[in-house]
């Protein structure tokens, strides 16, 4: 019976440790808590935005006039370590525009750890969808930007951001404090087969 009781452990902690490793993905998003200031240095928003662990590594057909269109390669390579923005919220208003821009793929965002850029943004004009209409996309490479018409638009740079609307006209600072590490699902049960396999195998040497 001991010995049963043993192999049933044994088997549950393989079976569990598998089934982790088949379930949950391997890859987790990085978070950044949001700060915004305005021109005379107060707390004027909060927010928070994540981005991907693994770098982008894609080659996107740019297209800037109609005559060019349909062959303008534009390569991200592992290496360059962009990493795509996956979600983006903020309180302050208007720049709460963005994180519906990014929920609807119309705009990929781009943290850029490596150089005082920081940031930088793929537009997908909006209502072009033919392979082969002008100004299909657009790249910046120090800014997120948006315009949505009439409303107006704004554009977030490494250290500052502005907003234009009918509403305001404002501007200022805002800061991204990475969050404390935290495991992955996968990981933290992870851990937890490998306990119950520790346990069975000290049983059976027991």
């Amino acid at each position: 019976m001991k010995n049963l009781f043993q192999k049933l452990i044994l088997m549950s902690g393989v079976s569990l440790a598998s089934i982790l490793v088949l379930t949950f993905p391997g890859n987790a998003s990085i978070f950044y808590d949001l700060e915004f200031f305005g021109e005379n240095g107060e707390l004027v928003g909060t927010g928070e935005f994540s981005h991907e662990d693994e770098p982008f590594d894609e080659t996107i057909d740019l297209c800037f006039i109609e005559s060019l269109c349909g062959n303008i390669p534009f390569e991200i390579q592992k290496e360059d370590n962009f990493f795509r923005v996956d979600s983006f919220s903020s309180t302050r208003p208007f720049l709460q525009f963005l994180s519906g821009l990014v929920e609807r793929d119309e705009i990929d965002l781009f943290w850029r750890p490596f150089d005082d850029e920081l940031v930088a943004n793929i537009f997908h004009a909006p209502g072009c969808a033919s392979p082969t209409c002008a100004g299909r996309l657009f790249f910046t490479d120090d800014s997120w930007s948006f315009s949505i018409r009439p409303v107006g638009s704004a554009r977030i740079t490494a250290t500052e951001w502005e907003v234009s609307s009918a509403v305001e006209v404002a501007a200022g600072t805002w800061t991204a404090t990475r969050r404390t590490t935290i495991p992955e699902p996968a990981s933290t049960l992870g851990l937890v087969a490998i306990g119950v396999l520790g346990v069975g195998l000290k049983l059976k040497r027991s």
